[in-house]
């Protein structure tokens, strides 16, 4: 599997999410006092979003690479999504 770029995109993107979240949290405190509460919370919905897009596109692209069963095809072509 990571013979294929979109699955390291996906590894790397996940990775980064976890430690970003790891080291952000550990060090909240801190990083509150130094760059205020406002700046943190900007930092860390930068990150994460920057982390999760990341995840998104390799998903995007790996099922651009994966044929999809018959019947998850027709459901995504046809069908609108289920209400959550």
């Amino acid at each position: 599997l990571a013979k294929y770029p979109a699955v390291r995109w996906a590894a790397g993107g996940w990775s980064f999410f976890i430690a970003e979240n790891a080291l952000l949290s550990e060090n909240r405190t801190w990083l509150i006092e130094e760059l205020g509460d406002e700046r943190y919370h900007l930092m860390y919905g930068t990150l994460s979003t920057v982390a999760t897009a990341s995840i998104g596109y390799a998903y995007y692209s790996i099922r651009k690479l994966t044929p999809m069963p018959p019947a998850l095809t027709l459901w995504t072509t046809t069908m609108a999504a289920p209400m959550l």
